[in-house]
């Protein structure tokens, strides 16, 4: 569930300033940081791993699903909502279309461009494997 939250200060000026952040990730604001590293300082790293961890898999992630993106987008004239639905589809399914999925969207998409994904989809990890990024 999405936090608000929001920060008002006043400057030398005497002018408020406020700040205000919508997310759904827990905030913590750098003073508590720094008071948690000194009751708790492996666990304070830990929680700054899994961060970089997840950044490095969510980024890998859009790189792929870019890529992916742009070669069909090029080459078919494909309606960008099932075309975002399909990829990110084949990506978590890593590289197939199950029938369902190209029963459900057979009347909008032939059969080529479902190929043609799912080849981008190989072609996409192949240059993973080569260069050690996508």
């Amino acid at each position: 569930m999405a936090s608000n939250h929001t920060r008002a200060q006043k400057n030398k000026s005497g002018d408020v300033l406020v700040q205000s952040t919508t997310t759904d990730a827990p905030l913590i604001p750098v003073e508590q940081i720094s008071k948690l590293k000194e009751i708790a300082p492996s666990r304070v790293d830990l929680i700054f791993e899994q961060n970089q961890k997840d950044l490095r898999e969510e980024t890998e992630f859009l790189a792929k699903y870019n890529l992916i993106h742009r070669a069909i987008n090029n080459q078919y004239d494909l309606r960008g909502n099932d075309l975002h639905t399909l990829i990110r589809t084949c990506m978590e399914q890593n590289g197939k279309l199950s029938t369902n999925h190209r029963m459900k969207f057979a009347a909008r998409v032939p059969e080529e461009i479902f190929n043609a994904i799912e080849a981008q989809y190989l072609t996409c990890l192949a240059i993973k494997d080569e260069a050690g990024d996508c």
